[in-house]
């Protein structure tokens, strides 16, 4: 099961849950890193207001 958690929670509060619940961290990786170890689960939520140059976030440029 894949939680993709809504609002500011800690990484300690969702990796506690995560792991209590054996589930995997849902992140968008232009966001936030996952916080769960192993297997990680991505859902990309598009880029910032205005932006169109999505090399500039796969590259980090």
């Amino acid at each position: 099961m894949v939680w993709e958690q809504r609002g500011n929670w800690s990484k300690n509060t969702i990796g506690k849950i995560c792991a209590e619940l054996d589930i995997i961290h849902c992140v968008d990786p232009f966001v936030g890193d996952p916080v769960t170890p192993g297997f990680a689960y991505f859902r990309l939520h598009g880029l910032p207001a205005g932006e169109k140059n999505v090399s500039l976030y796969l590259h980090g440029g």
